[in-house]
């Protein structure tokens, strides 16, 4: 058998358990924010010291899993959004490749109501631009589909329906991104057009 280094050794694994009672709320919210990669200056970090978890165990919890920090972005740039059809979203992960280089493929799927030209312009950009997008669970909390290391990729389609009661109309998105954990959660800071929200659900903001 082989024999771990002493360096990864230590108890860095914890319970993952559920108690009688809670909710889990499936889903996806009704906005998801987008930017191009080059308008992110820095990075949030990952939590990814194996030696930090041995000796703080409340750290394995974050552990790939969340960002901590914020994204600073390029001077005059912001997050753009994308209202969505209620019920019609989600985000997904899945892993991929061989060990030792197993990695998550986490996707996200939502659908805009509008088939208009702008709708047209977004889905056209978003081809072969390589995007980051935050996208909220039902409950509050962001994950994030992009990554500084991968490339996002993005998917389209559409419709415009066929008749006056059809709710099949409308410009659906499809991204994927590769990264070392499924879908990580943001805490910080989510600058827009119209001043900086919080996108930590226990923020007072």
């Amino acid at each position: 058998m082989a024999v771990i280094p002493s360096t990864c050794d230590a108890a860095v694994y914890a319970s993952l358990k559920f108690c009688n009672g809670e909710t889990v709320l499936p889903g996806i919210r009704s906005r998801v924010y987008y930017i191009s990669k080059a308008n992110i200056a820095t990075w949030p970090t990952v939590v990814s010291d194996w030696t930090v978890m041995a000796n703080d165990k409340s750290q394995n919890a974050a552990h790939g899993a969340a960002y901590s920090g914020n994204f600073t972005l390029a001077s005059d740039a912001h997050w753009d959004f994308i209202d969505l059809v209620a019920n019609n979203g989600s985000v997904t992960w899945e892993t991929q490749g061989e060990a030792p280089s197993q990695t998550i493929k986490n996707t996200a799927s939502f659908k805009h109501a509008r088939i208009d030209a702008a709708a047209a312009s977004v889905q056209s950009l978003a081809l072969n631009s390589d995007l980051v997008f935050l996208v909220q669970q039902r409950d509050g909390f962001f994950r994030v589909i992009g990554s500084e290391a991968f490339v996002a990729e993005v998917s389209v389609s559409g419709g415009t329906g066929e008749d006056v009661t059809s709710s099949d109309a409308g410009s659906t998105f499809e991204v994927s991104c590769t990264d070392t954990a499924p879908a990580p959660f943001y805490f910080g800071t989510i600058t827009t057009e119209d001043g900086d929200i919080s996108a930590d659900p226990t923020s007072a903001e």
